[in-house]
């Protein structure tokens, strides 16, 4: 039977003529693979785990990338419905799914606690937002960590109790573009959030 199978190669053992930089191979349940999704990385507040995770049909297929010899995690997104994964933002300690066409948002906390095969398990939980989310993006760090969901109002998530505030006025806006930069209403160069929807002039 053929399965879908991802090849992990170290590309400094190969520059390097490492005997042992043979690729390891993460299979997917034979299941078809659309896309895969990094972990950002090399940041101080990059994701505490190096993963690539494949999003399918109600389900997420995570490969650990520091141990592509151990079986991949396969977490199902819902037992009572079809839940289509969309979007994937990090944070240090959690990554969060927009589910597409709902208001759903999935977050999972990276938990240093052994489970199966693996030194690490991800905790699952539910954020909702107000409408159906078009777009995410994270902000801050720690107790400071805020979700932005875009759902017609911009929903500000904590992850921990979940929504603290809402900005009306953006139901035209459907993307969000994170800077660092300066406004028209103050000079200081700091992270910020520009809301935007591809072809309208208007930006937010």
């Amino acid at each position: 039977a053929v399965q879908n199978a991802i090849e992990v190669v170290d590309i400094d053992k190969v520059a390097a003529k490492n005997a042992d930089a043979s690729a390891t191979g993460a299979l997917l349940d034979g299941r078809e693979i659309g896309n895969l999704v990094f972990s950002p990385a090399g940041k101080p507040d990059s994701f505490v785990r190096r993963l690539a995770i494949a999003p399918l049909p109600n389900a997420l297929q995570i490969i650990d990338l520091e141990h592509p010899e151990k079986r991949e995690i396969s977490i199902t997104l819902s037992e009572t419905t079809t839940l289509t994964p969309g979007k994937i933002v990090f944070a240090k300690e959690q990554f969060f799914v927009q589910v597409v066409g709902s208001s759903q948002v999935l977050s999972f906390q990276y938990i240093n606690v052994p489970r199966g095969d693996h030194d690490f398990q991800l905790a699952p939980t539910n954020l909702n937002a107000t409408s159906a989310v078009t777009d995410l993006a994270t902000t801050g760090e720690g107790d400071k960590l805020r979700l932005l969901a875009l759902s017609g109002k911009l929903d500000v998530l904590d992850p921990r109790i979940g929504t603290t505030a809402k900005v009306d006025a953006v139901s035209g806006f459907t993307q969000i573009l994170q800077f660092t930069g300066r406004s028209p209403v103050d000079p200081n160069s700091t992270p910020r959030a520009a809301l935007y929807a591809p072809g309208r002039a208007q930006i937010g």
